[in-house]
C-alpha cells in the first residue's frame, strides 16, 4: 500500500491554521473520498501537555531553549509512533497543525540553531507539502488578543509565545527558510477569507495529491525526511 499523503499547515499564531485544518478536512474528504486525520502538536499526550502547561504560563517551568526543544522532540516522537506513522503506513491523508518547522521557527528565535533544530528532527517523516499561512506579527497578535481566553481556538492563550518582539524574531526565520532548500514549501495569504484560504490550499494540494496517486507503489519512500540543511544561522 502507498504512504498516505501528509500535509503540515505551519505559521504564526493566530494566523488561520486551526480554521484551515478544518476547512481542509471537508475539502479533502471530497476530493478524495475519504476523510483525513487531523493531528496538531503540541499533543495531548505526556510531553505535550506540559508543554501546553508551560505555554499558558509565560513557561514558568523556567526550562533553557534547549530543555524546551527537547520537550517537543519527545512530543513529537510520541505523536508520530502512537498517530502519523499508523496513519500513513495506513495509506491515510494526515493534516498536522504545526510540526518540525514550527520548532524551527519558535525555539529558534530563542536563540537555538536553526539548522541543528532541522537535524535533530531528521528521523521523523517529512511532509509531502507544508503550508505557511503567513500574517504580520502585529496582525497574529492582535487575532490572539481579540480571542483572549479562549485564543480563538476554544484553548487558553499561549502566553510563552506571544509578544510582538518575540514573534517578529519567529516571523523573520519562517521568512529566510528559503536559505535551507527544504522541499515541498509553499505560503498562503493567512489575510484572505477563511473560504477563499482553503480554495488557495486545494489549488496548491490538488496537483500534488494527482502526481502522487499517480506514482507507482515503488516510487514514493515510506519515511521522507529533509534534505540535508547547511549550517546556517538565520
Amino acid at each position: 500500500m502507498r504512504p498516505g499523503f501528509f500535509l503540515a499547515l505551519e505559521g504564526l499564531d493566530g494566523a488561520g491554521k486551526s480554521t484551515l485544518a478544518q476547512n481542509l478536512k471537508t475539502a479533502l474528504t471530497a476530493r478524495l473520498g475519504h476523510e483525513p486525520l487531523i493531528l496538531k502538536e503540541p499533543t495531548k499526550g505526556p510531553y505535550g501537555r506540559l508543554i501546553r502547561e508551560m505555554a499558558k504560563g509565560g513557561r514558568p517551568l523556567q526550562l533553557s531553549p534547549a530543555d524546551e526543544l527537547d520537550l517537543f522532540l519527545r512530543d513529537r516522537a510520541y505523536d508520530v509512533q502512537e498517530n502519523l506513522a499508523p496513519a500513513l503506513a495506513a495509506g491515510q491523508t494526515v493534516v498536522m497543525d504545526r510540526y518540525v518547522l514550527s520548532n524551527v521557527a519558535y525555539q529558534g528565535a530563542l536563540g537555538l540553531d536553526p539548522a541543528l533544530i532541522l537535524a535533530k528532527n531528521e528521523k521523523f517523516p517529512w511532509p509531502d507539502a507544508t503550508l505557511i499561512v503567513e500574517v504580520s506579527p502585529a496582525l497574529g497578535l492582535a487575532r490572539v488578543e481579540s480571542g483572549r481566553g479562549e485564543n480563538g481556538r476554544g484553548e487558553s492563550p499561549d502566553l510563552a509565545f506571544e509578544t510582538l518582539g518575540y514573534l517578529e524574531k519567529v516571523q523573520a526565520i519562517y521568512d529566510g527558510l528559503g536559505l535551507f532548500g527544504l522541499k515541498g514549501l509553499y505560503r498562503l495569504d493567512g489575510q484572505l477569507p477563511t473560504a477563499q484560504l482553503a480554495q488557495e490550499a486545494m489549488r496548491i494540494l490538488n496537483p500534488l495529491i494527482a502526481a502522487i496517486a499517480a506514482e507507482p507503489e515503488s516510487l514514493k519512500p515510506c519515511s521522507p525526511t529533509p534534505p540535508s540543511s547547511p549550517t546556517r544561522r538565520l
